[in-house]
């Protein structure tokens, strides 16, 4: 299986993607379009409009890509409505539309709090973030920033409220972007033709993008990492044309140096690094299992067999945050409780429940591509989807069960290329690797973890699309 983590790419989009528009009476409603491409290929869409109606705004936004996941081609949909009074979101709403699975979102700013209401395939569920200042759509950003005036080295800090980053797990700090204004520049726009326009440089969620706005703040391109633009589009030439694929798994993997035969059996590797700086956050060595010396890394898979397993439940209070449920994993659900302990029947040695749920997992998951947002409750219930729904489900599982877990995200050799990838380490007397995914239990020495955390976190793997390169210096 091609494994990826596509979904943190496609959920993102719409925060990226998303223009603005405004109206110009109060009764008009102005509307205004980008086309998104990868490669050259036009793979989808964004829409947002903005109108007045009885003293509120009503703010909209959609966008539509087109992806290819493994050997599925699906199109996915996503839809936001804002309700604005003098600038203070009032309420919204939020659907996400995929053959995987539709999700609808829901919520009001009371104050300084924002209360959400998600509705998945495995029911409701409520989150709670305490806000401080101002927060605004998406697609009201370019505006907000051009009415603050746009010179040369200014910074503006904003929370920008995107409902799938809420429901990927992000708290309010992670809502709030940096934008720097580096100065004017000449843009090919095809429907304009040569435009100059601010170039704003934004991070948000630690991932980097970079916009170019006219004086007035309309959106009239995008970058969010090489190969893949929003251009500022006609609604006729968007919606006569049909769309192509995005190839998210082979368009985002990484070539390797090295033919490995036996991938899934090595137990250690040498790689050398390139195209990561020391701004870029990430911090390779875990001490445990990745050793680093500049830009070299060694990655060893772990040996189980010397471990002296502790019985279950874990009794410390070291790995407390690796044993509570979070926004993917719902750890303290009634049924992923009774389905741990089903799948343990007794089990209290911490290895023998980790290789249990390993199994278990993979076995009964079937896998195909999903573009969702990965939840365990609703894996639980599907039974299918890729790495990310095996890591999800595996970590609640686990960690019900009173297992220290971690979900992580890197890269994994598979057929001369490095495929983006989740997967899980597990506290079991010390932290090992296991891939649900490919029921290893250690994971092999392929797998390079370049971020710890939610799938909120995975997010900072976009800075690294197209820009590193691995080279393959020992393996055995």
């Amino acid at each position: 299986m091609a494994a990826r983590l596509a979904v943190s790419l496609l959920l993102l989009i719409p925060l990226f993607f998303s223009t603005f528009s405004y109206a110009e009476s109060a009764s008009s409603k102005k509307e205004s379009w980008l086309s998104i491409y990868s490669g050259g290929e036009r793979i989808g869409y964004s829409y947002s409009s903005t109108a007045e109606s009885n003293g509120f705004t009503e703010v909209a936004e959609k966008e539509k890509i087109r992806v290819k996941l493994l050997e599925s081609v699906q199109e996915i949909e996503t839809e936001s409505e804002y309700r604005l009074k003098s600038d203070d979101i009032v309420t919204f709403s939020f659907d996400f539309k995929s053959p995987a699975g539709d999700l609808h979102g829901s919520g009001v700013r009371n104050g300084e709090s924002l209360d959400m209401k998600i509705k998945t395939l495995s029911g409701e569920s409520e989150t709670h973030l305490l806000l401080n200042g101002d927060v605004i759509p998406p697609s009201m950003l370019p505006k907000w920033l051009a009415g603050r005036g746009l010179e040369p080295g200014r910074e503006f800090r904003v929370a920008v409220l995107d409902p799938a980053s809420i429901v990927m797990g992000a708290d309010a700090g992670d809502l709030t972007a940096v934008h720097k204004v580096v100065g004017k520049e000449r843009v090919d726009i095809p429907s304009l033709g040569m435009t100059d326009a601010w170039r704003i440089d934004t991070e948000m969620l630690s991932t980097r993008y970079t916009t170019w706005i006219t004086d007035d703040g309309e959106m009239l391109k995008q970058e969010i990492f090489p190969g893949m633009i929003a251009l500022r589009d006609t609604k006729e030439n968007i919606l006569s044309s049909g769309l192509s694929d995005w190839n998210v798994t082979e368009q985002t993997s990484i070539p390797s140096n090295v033919t490995i035969d036996n991938a899934r059996g090595i137990k250690y590797m040498k790689v050398r690094i390139e195209g990561i700086g020391p701004d870029d956050g990430f911090d390779m060595a875990d001490g445990y299992r990745q050793f680093s010396d500049g830009d070299i890394l060694e990655i060893k898979s772990g040996d189980i067999s010397g471990i002296a397993a502790y019985k279950l439940p874990y009794a410390g209070n070291n790995f407390k945050s690796y044993l509570s449920p979070d926004s993917s994993s719902q750890s303290g659900d009634a049924e992923i409780i009774a389905m741990s302990a089903k799948i343990l029947d007794g089990e209290t040695d911490a290895l023998k429940a980790v290789s249990k749920i390993n199994e278990w997992v993979f076995r009964n998951l079937k896998k195909e591509g999903t573009a969702s947002f990965p939840n365990a409750k609703d894996v639980l219930k599907t039974r299918s989807g890729d790495c990310n729904e095996h890591a999800a489900l595996f970590a609640a599982l686990s960690r019900a069960a009173g297992i220290p877990t971690k979900t992580v995200s890197g890269t994994i050799y598979i057929d001369g290329r490095f495929y983006y990838h989740a997967w899980n380490e597990v506290y079991v007397g010390e932290w090992i690797a296991v891939d649900p995914t490919f029921g290893q239990f250690p994971a092999d020495a392929s797998h390079i973890k370049f971020v710890e955390g939610d799938f909120a976190e995975s997010s900072r793997i976009m800075n690294l699309v197209g820009k590193i390169n691995l080279k393959i210096l020992e393996v055995s």
